[in-house]
């Protein structure tokens, strides 16, 4: 595990000896695994990964896309959902 301060912020990486690197897992299984909240039972999404390009103030909105994972039937055997969301302009703005 590897702590890492960019801006104030700590980001907290796993690189294991294969060289995946996991977000939110300390096994990662592919070049880049991003684990999310803990699956749940309902028919619902979170949000796992957001990109944006940042917007020019009166030139340029900025632009968004997110993944979202969760299940689209209820119960433990629920199949998967992967929505993905595109926006001009993120809901809430990172600072």
């Amino acid at each position: 595990m590897v702590d890492e301060v960019c801006d104030n912020l700590t980001v907290n990486k796993l690189s294991n000896l294969l060289g995946n690197v996991g977000i939110g897992t300390n096994d990662p299984q592919a070049k880049l695994t991003v684990s999310g909240p803990n699956a749940t039972v309902n028919i619902e999404t979170e949000e796992i990964l957001r990109l944006w390009s940042m917007g020019i103030p009166s030139v340029k909105n900025t632009n968004c896309a997110s993944l979202c994972l969760g299940a689209f039937e209820q119960g433990i055997s629920g199949r998967a959902r992967l929505d993905i969301n595109l926006s001009g302009i993120l809901s809430s703005f990172p600072e």
